[in-house]
C-alpha cells in the first residue's frame, strides 16, 4: 500500500546511498498536501540540515517557471503570436541566420538548435552565435527535436524586447507579485540558505548558492534557461496556478492559454514537447509510467523536477542536488520514475 511512509523511505534510502545530500519533495492534490525534506547541506563541515526553507539550484525550472510563464501571459495579452519570427519581436537577430526562427519552434526544441555550448568562453554569447552559426544552427527548422539552452537565450531576447524591461523585472511582473511568490529569485542566494552542488576544480570548492550552469554563471545568474534558486514549498503556488489555468480555474492564465502551452504541439513526429514544457513520454518518462497522458511537466539538471497531472489535479516537486559533488552521477534518472509511480499510488490511494 502507497502512503507517504514509504515515499519517505525512497528519498531516504537515495540520500544515504549518496545520490544526493539533501532534498525537498511537495505532492499535492485535492486530499493531499505533504511536504518532506532531508539531508544536510553539503557533505563537508560547516554544514546545516535541510528544511522546507532550504534554497536549491533549480537550473532549466528556470524554463518554465520564468521565461514560459512570461511568454504565456503575454501571448494572452496579444503581445505576441507564436508563429511569428524571432527577428520580426527582437530586431537584433533580423538579418541573421536565427532570425528567421519562429517562436513556436524556439519553444517546443524544434528550432533545429544545438543543446548546449560554453559561450562562457566567449566575452559575448551574442558575438559567439553571430560568428560561426554553423556550429549553433544542426539542421532546418522542424524537422527534429534538439532541447536547446541556445534556444532559450534567443527566447530571452524576444521576453526583453517585448517587455522592454529586463527578464528579472518581467518575473517580477508576471509572475511573482501577481502569484505573491516567496523564496524564488535568481541567485546568487546566501550560502547558509542553500544547498551545494558541484565541486569545481578550476576554484577548489563546491559551487554553494551560485548558478551552477556555466553559461546562466557569465551572465551574473540570470539567465532564461537557468539561474532561478527556491525551495519546493517556494514554487508550489505557481504550480498549482499552472495545474489551476489548465483547469479552468486561474485569473492568472485562462484555460485555453494553459492547455496551448501545457499540450503535446505535435510539430515533429514522436516529440513529447509542448511550448516551454515537456509531456509525459511513452515510453521511459521521469514521471514513470502512472502518471496520465495529461501529464506535463521538466528537468533541472541539478536534480530537481516537476511533474503536474490534470487528471487527479495533483503536482509532484521533487528538488535534488545530485550533481553534488559532481555531475557525472546520473543515478537520479533511475529513482525519478521510482519516486513518481510511488507518488501516483498513494493519490490512488487516497481517493479510494
Amino acid at each position: 500500500m502507497a502512503n507517504q511512509n514509504t515515499i519517505k523511505i525512497i528519498l531516504e534510502q537515495a540520500r544515504q546511498e549518496f545520490i544526493f545530500s539533501a532534498y525537498q519533495c511537495v505532492i499535492e492534490s485535492p486530499k493531499v498536501n505533504l511536504s518532506l525534506a532531508g539531508g544536510v547541506t553539503t557533505y563537508w563541515a560547516p554544514n546545516q540540515s535541510v528544511d522546507n526553507t532550504t534554497l536549491f539550484d533549480l537550473a532549466s525550472l528556470t524554463k518554465p517557471l520564468c521565461t514560459v510563464s512570461i511568454l504565456a501571459r503575454l501571448f494572452e495579452k496579444g503581445v505576441f503570436a507564436l508563429e511569428q519570427e524571432l527577428g520580426e519581436v527582437a530586431p537584433e537577430w533580423q538579418k541573421t541566420p536565427y532570425g528567421s526562427l519562429r517562436l513556436n519552434e524556439l519553444l517546443n526544441h524544434s528550432a533545429g538548435l544545438k543543446d548546449w555550448y560554453p559561450l562562457y568562453e566567449s566575452t559575448s554569447w551574442r558575438e559567439a552565435l553571430l560568428r560561426n552559426p554553423a556550429i549553433f544552427i544542426e539542421n532546418p527548422p522542424g524537422k527534429a527535436t534538439r532541447y536547446s539552452d541556445i534556444g532559450f537565450l534567443l527566447l530571452g531576447t524576444a521576453v526583453e524586447n517585448l517587455t522592454h524591461e529586463p527578464l528579472t523585472k518581467s518575473f517580477e511582473t508576471e509572475v511573482v507579485k501577481p502569484l505573491k511568490l516567496k523564496s524564488v529569485s535568481f541567485g546568487p542566494v546566501p550560502r547558509e540558505q542553500s544547498v551545494a552542488t558541484e565541486w569545481r576544480k578550476d576554484i577548489g570548492r563546491c559551487l554553494h548558492g551560485e548558478a551552477f550552469d556555466e553559461n546562466a554563471a557569465a551572465l551574473k545568474g540570470i539567465a532564461p534557461h537557468a539561474g532561478l534558486f527556491g525551495s519546493a514549498e517556494g514554487i508550489q503556488p505557481l504550480c498549482r496556478e499552472w495545474l489551476s489555468a489548465v483547469l479552468g480555474n486561474s485569473q492568472w492564465l485562462n484555460q485555453k492559454t494553459a492547455q496551448l502551452f501545457t499540450s503535446r504541439a505535435n510539430r515533429v513526429s514522436q516529440s513529447s514537447w509542448a511550448y516551454g514544457w515537456d509531456t509525459r513520454s511513452f515510453e521511459g518518462s521521469s514521471a514513470g509510467s502512472l502518471f496520465s497522458s495529461k501529464s506535463f511537466g521538466h528537468l533541472g539538471f541539478t536534480g530537481t523536477s516537476i511533474w503536474i497531472d490534470p487528471e487527479v489535479q495533483g503536482f509532484c516537486i521533487f528538488l535534488t542536488n545530485r550533481v553534488h559533488p559532481s555531475r557525472l552521477d546520473e543515478r537520479i534518472r533511475r529513482l525519478r520514475p521510482v519516486l513518481h509511480d510511488e507518488v501516483a499510488r498513494y493519490w490512488k490511494e487516497i481517493e479510494k
